[in-house]
């Protein structure tokens, strides 16, 4: 069976759900997610995740503060994001083509 997504695209939609669900205490933002966590909670090479969480940040998806007290944090709250817009700043179009031509097989 073919995957859909790509390991950058699976991983990053993994990191944004973690940090979305571990950054409030469901009233407000109560603290900053550490990319160390993030990979150890999730089993994702540290190395690896540092890369696709940088095309987060450039893409406005999360932000980053540097520091002992800093981490990542989403830029929107949960609600307002797409997971489409994570996938596209993550795998650009090709995913979604790979999806298409999937989609056209399977119509056939």
């Amino acid at each position: 069976m073919a995957t859909l997504l790509s390991k950058t695209a699976e991983y990053g939609l993994r990191a944004v759900l973690y940090i979305a669900l571990n950054q409030t205490d469901g009233k407000s933002i109560k603290k900053w997610i550490d990319a160390e966590e993030i990979a150890r909670d999730l089993k994702i090479p540290q190395h690896f995740l540092a890369k696709v969480i940088q095309k987060l940040v450039k893409a406005g998806i999360i932000y980053s503060k540097r520091g002992k007290s800093g981490g990542f944090r989403l830029r929107k709250s949960p609600e307002k994001l797409k997971l489409l817009d994570i996938v596209f700043a993550l795998d650009g179009g090709e995913t979604l083509k790979g999806l298409c031509f999937g989609a056209s097989k399977l119509l056939r």
